[in-house]
């Protein structure tokens, strides 16, 4: 089964995705955040898919895709509407502006930010990140995470 499949309990996959998340949240980002890094929250995550048969390669990049028809990601609303947004290719340029996005990543420096600022930076930097969408799309997973923590 793959990692498309509406059918699988998504109810055991929140669970234990929710349990690890509470988890990372407790402790204390590192100095410095790096796509290593990502790929290990990732990995650590979603570990344990296989076991309620979702095929999906924690700890890994997405495959580069060679063509931008195959790049659409659809974000949904609170609202219950939603709409596609373009993810890169994750060519080799995507890869190392993740990264520069990355290195820019300073929880020091958004600390110091007005609230205007604030928002204004993290909106900035979730949208480069996302625009690189690195990983295979849970977007059931991940839809269900935001009903169950938001």
């Amino acid at each position: 089964m793959d990692c498309t499949d509406l059918s699988i309990n998504s109810e055991a996959a929140v669970r234990l995705c929710v349990s690890r998340i509470k988890e990372i949240e407790s402790n204390k980002l590192p100095e410095s955040v790096s796509s290593e890094y990502i790929k290990q929250l990732n990995s650590y995550i979603f570990q344990n898919m296989k076991d309620i048969g979702i095929d999906y390669p924690t700890g890994k990049f997405r495959e580069p895709s060679n063509t931008e028809d195959l790049n659409l990601s659809y974000r949904p609303l609170s609202t219950g509407d939603g709409f596609y947004c373009m993810r890169s290719l994750l060519d080799k340029g995507a890869v190392e502006k993740f990264n520069a996005t990355l290195k820019e990543l300073s929880v020091e420096n958004l600390k110091k930010l007005t609230t205007k600022e604030f928002v204004k930076s993290i909106s900035d930097l979730y949208a480069r990140l996302d625009y690189t969408h690195p990983f295979i799309e849970l977007g059931f997973i991940i839809r269900t995470l935001q009903d169950k923590l938001f």
